[in-house]
């Protein structure tokens, strides 16, 4: 006669970001947008050069979001808003620190927190998580078919929920990590 088993597994798997974005953003309000756009643009363009000249930053590693023009209150009474965001692409985390403090030297602006990533082998430590998960689930499928005096399990099915990536900031060594889980079910023998 044949049963069935079905339980979940999860797999965590935890590595090092190798990229670093940080978002700069200018803001001015002026009676004129023009005025507004000229100062904005200016500030951007300064910001990318100190970033060039002082952290060595390659002007391929600096997206520039579109100029973005808004009216300040329910009219244009009160002045025009231009707002304009750069993206910093940083490869060497090393530098994350040194980059925040040439930006922390510029009054005016708007610093995001860095968003960390991985770039290189992201599909290698999904597949890291999901291998964990799978096994996860089988060991569990085991010790209950063992503990039912039941043999020979099989995987009927295994259903993939959502990848969780995020980043654990309790490690020692602050890392990303990426969690899968799995629903499987294994036919058994008695």
């Amino acid at each position: 006669m044949e049963s069935t088993i079905t339980v979940s597994g999860e797999g965590i798997a935890k590595f090092s970001p190798d990229t670093a974005i940080i978002r700069v953003t200018v803001r001015n309000t002026d009676d004129w947008g023009s005025s507004a756009i000229a100062r904005t643009a200016n500030e951007i363009s300064n910001i990318k050069e100190k970033l060039l000249k002082e952290q060595a930053i390659l002007p391929e590693s600096i997206i520039t979001t579109p100029m973005k023009l808004s009216a300040e209150g329910a009219d244009t009474s009160q002045g025009e808003n231009a707002e304009q965001s750069i993206l910093i692409i940083i490869k060497k985390m090393d530098r994350i620190g040194p980059v925040f403090s040439t930006l922390s030297s510029i009054s005016g602006i708007s610093i995001s927190d860095p968003v960390l990533k991985r770039e290189q082998d992201e599909m290698k430590t999904e597949d890291e998580a999901r291998t964990e998960a799978v096994l996860d689930a089988r060991h569990k499928a085991e010790t209950i078919a063992k503990a039912a005096g039941l043999k020979a399990l099989r995987i009927k099915s295994i259903t993939e929920e959502e990848c969780e990536k995020g980043f654990d900031e309790n490690e020692e060594e602050k890392c990303l990590f990426v969690k899968a889980a799995v629903t499987a079910v294994f036919t058994t023998e008695q």
